[in-house]
């Protein structure tokens, strides 16, 4: 079984006609609430600057989040981050570094 990870999208929205992003984005939005094919969106989009914004998504299957690129990719580039539970982070620290 694959462990689910959560990703930090970092997403920059392409100068394009005000109409047609409307028009793809309102698409976009209705297809991403299909859960299994595009992951789960745990913090909803918000803008930090003009055009530049972050999103949080839990993922089971790297499919889901090329879905989730691919869908946006004619008005948006977005950047992947993957989360990491500190908890796993510090195990990982203290088996690479046991004296």
């Amino acid at each position: 079984m694959c462990e689910v990870l959560k990703y930090l999208l970092c997403w920059e929205q392409k100068d394009i006609d005000p109409k047609e992003r409307q028009k793809i984005s309102q698409r976009a939005r209705e297809e991403r609430k299909n859960e299994e094919k595009y992951g789960k969106i745990i913090l909803p989009p918000h803008f930090y600057a003009t055009l530049k914004g972050i999103s949080i998504v839990e993922i089971d299957d790297p499919k889901q989040l090329a879905n989730r690129m691919a869908l946006v990719a004619p008005y948006t580039t977005i950047r992947a981050v993957p989360l990491i539970r500190t908890t796993m982070f510090s195990e990982s620290m203290e088996e690479h570094h046991k004296t």
